[in-house]
């Protein structure tokens, strides 16, 4: 018989909201490290502790537990006994609570079927999907600064706020002050905010005695000690002069379909470590990439609640990577970056985790949504667009399966949008009400996004090409392309046949090596065929992402990644 015969399954609740509970960058830096702070240190130390251990005890495995997995805001332990793992569960639990006052933990125990593990996983994670879908006991809201409930010394006393996001002299000097009184930092002194900033700082003081500081100790080897992360999301946007910063929401596909081959817990463990090592060697490999040693950029990096005056220059590494869960990874990146940080990662993360299934049918790949937007629109719906552009990406990846398609190239998939307007974005309203059209009972669909990688790659190099060549593509002919969609189509056919006579040798060919890439013609309309009443264009894409690539970035990027798994 078995010695460990129970599973304790532990995954944070919404984890998006309460990171990006707030637009400022050191409150969505600190909610991140805290979570996966409580999720690989303190987890792991409360179940230390219910067990009487000493101190300096770091292993795994116990006569009494095992430790399968402690990451991505998600954990598996094995118990010999029932009430040992519902301990814990309800320890860590609480201390979830205790710590970030808003943000919680769902926890559930199975019984460990040794001959199917997998099964007994998926059954767990079944049942923790039914709790997750109950009302919550705790949340994170979004305050409009206005007033808030005190959750000073446990009272219901409500205080007044006259800024935004508790920014108020008397809440943050009571904060240090109940803080200090406690003697246990973080611990029954909120609000949730300065918690968040207080880890911030926590974090950036001793990073060295937390597990989740790897990528960043990879990087300070790489880099030196006289840099910083960026303290604003402004300064990602003043990285490249555009003022834009570019969100990546990158998450695995068909990961299940991996898993369901694990069927010992020994190789469970082993994939689920290998594949987060795969993940931080692919986001360090693509970060010291795109800025190699000694180029980063010198910005003025100002906290938004530093003094103000003349602020000084440092050297500043403007990517922001946070938490989200599991497999997932959210990366903030200036604008012209974000495309070339995205493909690069795919890449890295196709080569390092392959390795970890050799011999297997299943080819493991990443899909991507990019959402382009300035650096002060609102990230907490930047967010939500760029899981959007996600599950859109993964569409296509599903469509590439059904067609037979078995290369990382093929398989890895990616959307982007550049997002304009002010309010809360959603992309199937966009996509069906301002990027089709109807006309006589044809559709017309004015985008053929998403891509597959080899596709993306494809257009990003003529991108870079155009834009390299000397004269430039005139931008009041790029403005005229824009513009002719909107028109009837015999208007617009009209004009095209006009605008491409008059366009030089080379972006005459250059517009022919776009429709190529869907395998089309160009001449003599714009619109190709893509089906049965269906007619479509590549030239709002090409013509949306034109600013946001760099013309220098086609020798950055490598050809690593490789045409199969």
């Amino acid at each position: 018989m078995e010695r460990y015969r129970f599973l304790l399954l532990l995954d944070t609740d919404k984890i998006k909201d309460y990171v990006f509970a707030s637009s400022k960058l050191k409150e969505v830096r600190g909610a991140s490290r805290l979570l996966d702070y409580l999720n690989r240190d303190v987890s792991r130390r409360i179940i230390y502790q219910s067990f009487g251990l000493p101190d300096d005890f770091s292993k795994d495995e116990h006569e009494r537990f095992r430790i399968v997995y402690l990451g991505g805001g998600a954990g598996k332990v094995e118990f010999v006994s029932r009430e040992d793992a519902i301990r814990c569960g309800e320890e860590i639990a609480k201390a979830y609570k205790k710590w970030t006052r808003t943000a919680s933990l769902s926890w559930e125990v199975v019984e460990i079927d040794t001959n199917h593990y997998y099964k007994c996983v998926a059954k767990g994670e079944f049942l923790l999907r039914l709790k997750k879908q109950s009302p919550l006991t705790a949340g994170q809201s979004f305050h409009l600064g206005i007033f808030h409930r005190c959750r000073h010394q446990e009272t219901d006393a409500v205080e007044a706020v006259n800024q935004h996001f508790y920014e108020i002299k008397e809440v943050t000097e009571a904060y240090y002050s109940l803080r200090a009184q406690q003697g246990e930092s973080f611990v029954k002194v909120g609000p949730a905010s300065l918690i968040k900033r207080a880890f911030d700082q926590y974090y950036e003081r001793y990073q060295s005695c937390l597990s989740r500081s790897s990528v960043v100790k990879q990087l300070r080897a790489f880099y030196g000690e006289n840099w910083e992360f960026p303290k604003q999301l402004s300064v990602i946007g003043q990285a490249d002069q555009s003022g834009h910063i570019g969100l990546i929401y990158m998450d695995g596909n068909r990961m299940n379909k991996v898993l369901q081959t694990l069927q010992t817990v020994e190789s469970y463990q082993q994939f689920s470590i290998g594949l987060q090592n795969a993940i931080d060697r692919a986001l360090v490999e693509t970060i010291t990439q795109l800025y190699p040693r000694g180029q980063l950029p010198k910005l003025a990096n100002e906290d938004e609640d530093e003094q103000k005056g003349q602020p000084s220059e440092a050297s500043v590494l403007p990517v922001e990577f946070v938490l989200a869960a599991g497999d997932d990874l959210i990366v903030i990146v200036p604008a012209t970056k974000a495309m070339t940080f995205a493909e690069k990662f795919i890449e890295a993360f196709g080569v390092y985790a392959n390795k970890l299934i050799d011999g297997q049918a299943e080819c493991l790949t990443m899909s991507a949504g990019v959402a382009i937007a300035k650096s002060s629109f609102p990230i907490k719906y930047l967010v939500p667009f760029a899981e959007q552009l996600l599950k859109s990406a993964k569409k296509k990846h599903y469509e590439r399966r059904l067609q037979g398609e078995s290369s990382l190239e093929r398989l890895a998939t990616i959307d982007y949008m550049v997002v304009s307007m002010s309010s809360n974005p959603d992309l199937a309203t966009i996509r069906q009400e301002q990027l089709k059209k109807n006309e006589e009972d044809i559709d017309y669909e004015l985008t053929v996004r998403p891509f597959d990688l080899a596709t993306w790659k494809s257009l990003r190099q003529l991108v870079a090409q155009v834009k390299r060549h000397r004269p430039r593509f005139p931008s009041s002919k790029m403005k005229q392309l824009y513009h002719l969609h909107f028109m009837e189509r015999w208007e617009g056919e009209y004009y095209f046949q006009k605008l491409f006579m008059n366009l030089s040798d080379f972006h005459k060919q250059s517009l022919r090596q776009l429709y190529s890439l869907v395998g089309q013609g160009i001449f003599p309309s714009f619109w190709y065929q893509k089906e049965e009443g269906v007619y479509a264009s590549p030239l709002l894409d090409f013509l949306e992402i034109y600013p946001f690539i760099d013309e220098a970035e086609n020798v950055l990027v490598g050809e690593k990644g490789g045409n199969g798994c």
